[in-house]
């Protein structure tokens, strides 16, 4: 049965009661320091004192953690380098940078032809030109019905609006990192650090992409080549077909630095084209831990014989029954409410658009999926370690440990998320009893 310790404070007075060289692993989702959706736990001011804030919070995250440990912290590219800057100005060592793939983001980009016509005081002569469709998974259609959804369009009324027609000021968004760090090792060596603590290097073959019928791939590339008689072995060595090739075993593809969702995929092979000689395997990602983390979507793609870019380890968005399971006694709302600030693409602020189609209990802005956090968890915590996330939210790296085994430390400063992890991390243990 997993430990679990939840906190509704501020995590810096609660990590600082915590012992030194205690904690296996870090997986953190903290703030991002934009303000975002006009939210309080994301207001620092400035990205100075953002990174001033963060500093202070990490050396107690790097103190508690034992030597060796790693750790998983998200950022956007926008703010990334200030998120890195802070844990690597209190002693971490920045290993990777795992970037997660998505296709859903929405653009909040201000239309520069509006807003001049806005300020030039002409927006009512704009005349109406149809409805511009919207991609089929956006904030307006929810990711999760598919639906796709028009907002109207409109031509622009002044000169300078027509000559800047088309021009915005942001990117669409479609990654998020995860920067895998590392506390110094306390020993001479890896070995000797993991022998001591128990903590020390990354779970390799527990994340590993592995294919679905458990043939790997080096070996039906054997198979194909019966015309000369002569394979390759995995270490270039001509042998005899029928005699011993080789005592290696492929036991899945190496995990990367790379994570998917099943609509980057599509796009990506849509882009890629086809690669050959990936033979008859459909990949799932599997875990030592407890049989494989589905792929959802993805495994309706068609990779027979053949296959596209996508062959890295895939999770699916995160679905309502998901969002919500355990919080039925908890009231439904939109995670876009209170929120305010941030500018659409056809020059409104988010605040008029608070309705969400599809409100739920879990109404924080940024629920993970429990895959990406399984998956995660399993890649930088040793068997019956105890994972840290000091900045809890609605509780999926806790869900996620606790469904994998690990132990878990939580600490959410905000009392309605807090309520929300609290339901859902026991809705787990419930489970587990039963």
């Amino acid at each position: 049965m997993s430990k679990v310790e939840i906190f509704n404070d501020d995590c810096l007075p609660i990590l600082k009661t915590f012992p030194s060289n205690s904690v296996d692993s870090l997986v953190t989702d903290p703030p991002a320091g934009i303000n975002f959706m006009g939210k309080g736990w994301d207001d620092y001011g400035s990205l100075d004192h953002f990174q001033y804030k963060m500093r202070k919070i990490f050396s107690e995250c790097l103190r508690v953690m034992k030597p060796g440990a790693h750790g998983l912290v998200w950022a956007i590219p926008r703010t990334s380098h200030h998120t890195a800057n802070a844990l690597e100005k209190v002693g971490f060592e920045i290993r990777d940078v795992i970037t997660h793939l998505f296709g859903s983001g929405f653009p909040k980009s201000l239309d520069i032809s509006k807003a001049l016509d806005k300020s030039l005081g002409v927006e009512d002569k704009r005349e109406f030109a149809g409805y511009k469709t919207q991609g089929a998974k956006s904030i307006f259609a929810d990711s999760i019905t598919g639906r796709k959804t028009s907002l109207p369009a409109s031509l622009p009324a002044s000169l300078p609006a027509k000559q800047w027609q088309g021009w915005g000021t942001a990117l669409k968004p479609a990654c998020e990192f995860w920067i895998l760090i590392r506390k110094p090792i306390s020993e001479s060596t890896v070995a000797n650090n993991v022998l001591k603590h128990g903590v020390g290097g990354i779970n390799v073959d527990g994340c590993r992409i592995e294919y679905e019928d458990g043939i790997n791939f080096q070996q039906q590339q054997q198979q194909q080549q019966h015309a000369n008689g002569v394979v390759k072995t995995a270490f270039g060595a001509d042998k005899l077909i029928g005699k011993s090739i080789s005592k290696f075993k492929q036991v899945g593809r190496f995990p990367a630095n790379l994570i998917l969702d099943e609509e980057a995929a599509e796009m990506l092979d849509e882009q890629s084209g086809v690669l050959k000689n990936l033979g008859q395997h459909k990949q799932k990602a599997s875990s030592i831990y407890g049989g494989k983390f589905e792929k959802s979507k993805s495994e309706n793609l068609d990779r027979s014989e053949q296959g596209g870019a996508s062959r890295f380890f895939y999770c699916a968005k995160i679905s309502p029954g998901e969002r919500g399971e355990g919080l039925s006694e908890l009231p439904e709302k939109s995670r876009f409410e209170n929120s305010k600030g941030s500018d659409l693409s056809d020059g409104k602020v988010r605040e008029k658009f608070t309705t969400n189609p599809n409100p739920n209990p879990n109404y924080h802005p940024t629920v993970k999926p429990k895959k990406l956090m399984k998956y995660l968890i399993t890649l930088v915590t040793p068997p019956n370690g105890t994972v840290l996330d000091c900045f809890m939210g609605s509780g999926t790296t806790g869900v996620s440990a606790v469904e994998l085994g690990f132990n878990f430390i939580g600490i959410e400063r905000e009392k309605d998320y807090f309520l929300i992890s609290k339901k859902r991390i026991e809705h787990v243990q419930n489970k587990n009893k039963a």
